[in-house]
């Protein structure tokens, strides 16, 4: 296990002696490896680093569970009546039921702030995993930047895994590629997006975010504003996507794309207004839908 708290972890790179980061190098202030590894950040600032890609943190794990949220947040996930067989998948649905709630614990949020990453994904973080479980909650994520690559904010490469974003704050991160704020993508991937705010994000395609070869991905009470792609989906992109795109009570306002998107979107109780064309692209088995009309 990795846990820091109320730590500090400013103005640190990967590279040669002289700063300079290289193309291979990860994670500009921590970067973790390996399998059953836990790691929780709780009430720390990561602001000013950078690397060839994960500006502030690379994490590549098999196995394992990343949090950016309380001890207790990701203490769900462990059962010592089980022991390792099965985690951190065996106790996931008890986490995820309480996830509405994970927000409102007393525990000092996550800052990652002005990291970059030159090369690659990921300027304030990139995940690589496999079979892993991914918690941000409260996180404040802003102003990062991928030079050459996706995911200004986050980028989150997991195959067969749960992510869970809960009132996490991306704004203002920038990506020459595809997910302005966050970028999740790999296959078997579960993305959830609760009360999470995405604004004044920017990237070629998906200003706000872009989840590419996932298997599902749920907006609920998900807030996306001012975002802006050069291509298509504003607000949010969705490609290739291997199941279901759920829409709950969430709001797309004033983000702006220059191409149009449809496709299998199941939109509850939401509002879109303001969008300069789509704010949300699809790409893959795509069928039209009407926007749903603001109120």
């Amino acid at each position: 296990m990795a846990g820091f708290k109320n730590s500090s972890l400013t103005d640190n790179w990967a590279g040669s002696a002289d700063g300079a980061a290289t193309s291979a190098s990860r994670g500009g202030a921590v970067h973790g490896a390996g399998r059953l590894l836990e790691t929780t950040f709780e009430g720390c600032l990561l602001a000013r680093n950078h690397a060839g890609t994960g500006g502030a943190v690379r994490w590549d794990v098999q196995e394992s569970a990343f949090g950016m949220a309380s001890w207790w947040t990701l203490g769900i996930l462990s059962d010592h009546n089980i022991g390792m067989a099965g985690w951190p998948f065996v106790m996931w649905s008890d986490l995820y039921a309480v996830r509405g709630k994970l927000m409102n614990l007393k525990a000092s949020p996550s800052e990652v702030r002005d990291n970059v990453a030159l090369y690659g994904d990921g300027s304030g973080i990139a995940i690589g995993a496999k079979s892993s479980a991914v918690v941000m909650v409260n996180t404040r994520i802003t102003n990062n930047t991928a030079v050459r690559g996706r995911g200004g904010g986050m980028s989150c490469s997991c195959e067969g895994c749960h992510f869970l974003v809960a009132g996490a704050k991306f704004t203002n991160n920038s990506a020459t590629d595809a997910g302005g704020g966050l970028f999740p993508v790999g296959k078997g991937l579960n993305t959830t997006l609760t009360a999470a705010h995405l604004t004044g994000n920017v990237a070629r395609a998906g200003g706000g975010f872009l989840c590419h070869s996932g298997h599902s991905t749920l907006f609920e009470g998900a807030v996306m504003t001012n975002n802006v792609a050069d291509s298509y989906g504003g607000g949010a992109a969705i490609v290739q996507g291997e199941g279901p795109i759920t829409i709950s009570s969430s709001t797309f306002r004033r983000n702006a794309a220059a191409t149009p998107g449809s496709g299998p979107i199941k939109a509850r109780g939401s509002i879109f207004r303001r969008n300069a064309a789509p704010m949300l692209g699809v790409e893959g088995e795509a069928r039209a839908m009407a926007p749903v009309p603001a109120p």
